[in-house]
């Protein structure tokens, strides 16, 4: 009588893993896909703007305000004449700008403090601690909206003011991240062969904690953006007459019930660019998350 005989997996004998990597499979996704193509071509419109826009987008035209579109001005004309299209490219420019860089210098000034209150605790964890959550009080629109105020408009007052509003956040992950890395056995080595609280911190803390922070950071960018609209409507962000979503709108309302393209298509930028970035920030959090990967 013969035992019947086991035959092992197919790619334990092939010699290939079994477990894909978290990054490939962003793009097994179609509504990622369809994120990051939506992000790269809003990113191909703000840099190559004045190829691809028709007019000037400052050209005033007083024979031709608050038209219709057609076959000449695609989305119409606002009130003083000038191209909605050509200000809706060009619009792009300061709202993605604003949105990767504020988002840039809160996580790494947010990183950078946490990961010294997460790794060091005791007074200074205390007191970045409580400051954050004093910071965490408010929400970043009106911390936004204070900063921009005091500082006065101008794109780098809002990039500022942006950093500041999401540098809590950034703490907060951060520090939490690097509490739970520091009680690691390794981190005790690297203590006991002497490493300094610098090398530990650049060569064993920040690569373990840096996919929470790629994905806040990811997300934070839709919400910069939304931001950015939100001070240059209210007229302390992009001034005028250099074009802004924000600002775009704002000018649009005045016209509203005559020509509301100038409102419609700067706020479908708004609303794709927005949700592209989302898409793409949940997939990343996902992708990065031990118990939903595969």
């Amino acid at each position: 009588m013969t035992s019947a005989r086991i035959e092992p997996p197919v790619a334990a004998v092939a010699g290939h893993p079994t477990r894909k990597s978290p990054w490939l499979s962003l793009f097994a996704d179609p509504v990622t896909v369809t994120g990051l193509v939506l992000i790269v071509l809003f990113c191909l419109m703000a840099v190559f703007a004045d190829l691809l826009a028709p007019y000037d987008p400052l050209k005033q035209n007083i024979m031709a305000m608050s038209r219709g579109p057609s076959s000449v001005n695609w989305l119409g004309t606002d009130r003083f004449g000038r191209d909605i299209l050509s200000r809706v490219i060009h619009g792009a420019q300061p709202s993605l700008a604003l949105g990767i860089t504020a988002p840039l210098l809160a996580g790494v000034l947010g990183t950078a403090i946490g990961m010294l209150a997460g790794y060091f605790g005791g007074w200074i964890d205390r007191v970045i601690g409580r400051l954050s959550d004093v910071l965490m009080a408010f929400p970043s629109l009106l911390i936004g909206i204070m900063i921009a105020a005091a500082l006065g408009p101008g794109f780098t007052n809002l990039v500022v003011a942006i950093a500041f509003a999401f540098l809590p956040r950034f703490i907060r992950v951060a520090r939490a991240s690097t509490m739970a890395i520091r009680a690691e056995p390794y981190i005790d080595a690297a203590i006991a062969s002497g490493q300094g609280p610098i090398r530990i911190l650049l060569r064993h803390v920040l690569p373990n904690i840096s996919g929470p922070l790629v994905v806040v950071a990811t997300l934070w960018v839709a919400t910069a953006i939304r931001i950015e609209a939100s001070l240059s409507f209210l007229g302390l962000g992009t001034q005028p007459p250099a074009p802004s979503w924000g600002n775009i709108i704002r000018d649009g309302l005045t016209e509203m019930l005559v020509t509301p393209w100038p409102v419609l298509a700067a706020g479908l930028a708004i609303t794709i660019c927005v949700l592209a970035f989302n898409m793409v920030g949940d997939a990343i959090r996902d992708a990065l998350d031990p118990e939903t990967r595969d």
